[in-house]
């Protein structure tokens, strides 16, 4: 399809990764186009607007990849990590600034910033910049993670348990996961589903980062008991978007008690008329969405209905974002659905084996949180618009219509890239002190490295001596 060395030459990095990304651009530009005609008459504007719009976005995004995977470290990226998710928490946080933050749909997710004049959605940076950081603080504490403590345990309230606890949450705790928590704190109120997603990724770089089985239960026992009480707060004080999260969660047991009206074989108008009943009964729409999305993807049948010939994109709100899917299975059937489908089973595999052949641990943690965070999103898109969860808001990445989820998605593929394009500069170079390693971020500690595990400290031991290498 491409003429390979122009194509590996200009686009640095892994090769079968920049196809796998492209064909999902196209995917983009097709439905996006097709799912925003009612958009357009909305807001007069012409069909091709928002084709130009996302093909613009998209072009952004590839250049951004581009520009990563060429010009810079991988290593420098995942050390200065801390400094970035602090960033991102500032401009998470200005979201609840009067005057900043845009609220959209009834809920504030946005900020304007004054040198770009569009509103951009700081979650999604502060996402990916959570699990960078986590990559870089599991790198530094290898040699002991697992074998320590990462959370107090408060159950245990004599004199000497609180003296652990607090060793625990001074040592440990603060300074691996506070800022992580600080950020979930900070897209709660706003955004449950982004905030539960941010959770669950914790929860995997902690996994990945060989964390105790023991630590890793107590951290989801935690973190699961606090989201509920949490939301039950929300839900019985009417805060925030209680109401919203209430609808959504009573519409999950109540929508399939109202589709087996729709099973008989009737027009999609007539079954649409039943589920004007969930619409009425939900000020949000959001399990009027997902109904419609069920309805569209049935339609659609083995090889859908055509390019650009959707029946339901004008009846099914926030199609060429949050229902995209539904959108690619209504015109393209479920072939198409499931040629997308493999598309990102093969990114989460190219992934995997971009970060299995980085021999830098850093480097390692940093692509697999990174592939298994855009993967894992797209997954949770799907199970919402075949109707197996509650609405999420959630994007498919890089083919949902916007500009924010696209530009925070290249980033983390841009980084992944770069990892793939600084393995193969290491291959092709006979000096390893002439790559630029000097960034990696090492464990001072060598004293520890007797008792790693085998293939633990041959990993330490050559990122020690790369790492002396480059200094000398």
């Amino acid at each position: 399809m491409f003429d390979e060395p122009f194509f590996k030459k200009f686009f640095k990095g892994d090769y079968a990764l920049w196809v796998i990304i492209l064909f999902l651009c196209l995917v983009s530009v097709l439905v996006v186009y097709s799912s925003t005609v009612a958009l357009a008459q909305k807001q007069a504007q012409d069909n091709s607007h928002f084709l130009f719009s996302q093909s613009a976005i998209l072009l952004g995004g590839v250049l951004i990849m581009w520009g990563i995977s060429s010009f810079l470290n991988p290593t420098w990226i995942v050390k200065h990590a801390r400094v970035i998710l602090y960033f991102a928490i500032i401009l998470s946080a200005m979201v609840y600034i009067t005057g900043i933050g845009v609220e959209k749909n009834d809920a504030k997710r946005w900020i304007t910033l004054p040198f770009l004049g569009v509103p951009i959605n700081p979650f999604d940076f502060l996402r990916i910049a959570v699990i960078l950081d986590l990559a870089c603080q599991l790198t530094k504490k290898r040699d002991i993670i697992y074998k320590i403590r990462i959370i107090p345990n408060f159950l245990k309230l004599d004199d000497e348990s609180r003296k652990k606890n607090w060793m625990i949450l001074k040592n440990t705790t603060s300074g691996m996961l506070l800022p992580s928590f600080l950020a979930i704190i900070l897209v709660f109120k706003e955004n449950l589903s982004t905030a539960i997603v941010i959770s669950i990724m914790i929860l995997t770089m902690l996994a990945l980062g060989n964390v105790r089985k023991q630590e890793l239960r107590n951290v989801a026992i935690t973190g699961i008991v606090v989201v509920v009480l949490m939301v039950s707060v929300f839900i019985v004080f009417g805060l925030g978007r209680g109401e919203a999260w209430k609808n959504r969660i009573i519409g999950l047991f109540v929508a399939p008690v109202v589709e087996n009206v729709s099973s008989k074989e009737i027009s999609d108008d007539t079954k649409a008329e039943y589920y004007e009943i969930l619409r009425s009964n939900d000020k949000k729409n959001s399990n009027y969405q997902r109904t419609y999305a069920k309805i569209a993807m049935a339609s659609g049948g083995l090889i859908g209905k055509g390019p650009g010939n959707s029946t339901l994109r004008s009846k099914l709100p926030n199609s060429y974002d949050d229902f995209a899917y539904a959108i690619v299975v209504e015109e393209y059937g479920f072939m198409g659905g499931m040629v997308v489908l493999i598309l990102y089973i093969a990114l989460l595999f190219r992934g995997i084996t971009i970060a299995m052949r980085s021999k830098y641990y850093s480097l390692r943690l940093a692509a697999l949180g990174l592939v298994i965070h855009m993967v894992f999103t797209a997954f949770i898109h799907m199970s919402v618009a075949t109707g197996n969860m509650f609405t999420t808001g959630q994007t498919l990445p890089l083919i949902s219509r916007g500009g924010s989820s696209i530009l925070a998605n290249s980033i983390a593929l841009g980084i992944i890239l770069c990892i793939s394009a600084h393995k193969v500069k290491k291959e092709n170079t006979e000096n390893v002190g002439d790559s630029a390693e000097s960034d990696m971020v090492l464990d001072e500690n060598e004293a520890t490295l007797s008792e790693h595990t085998p293939v633990q400290t041959e990993q330490v031991n050559v990122e020690i001596e790369d790492y002396h290498e480059n200094n000398n």
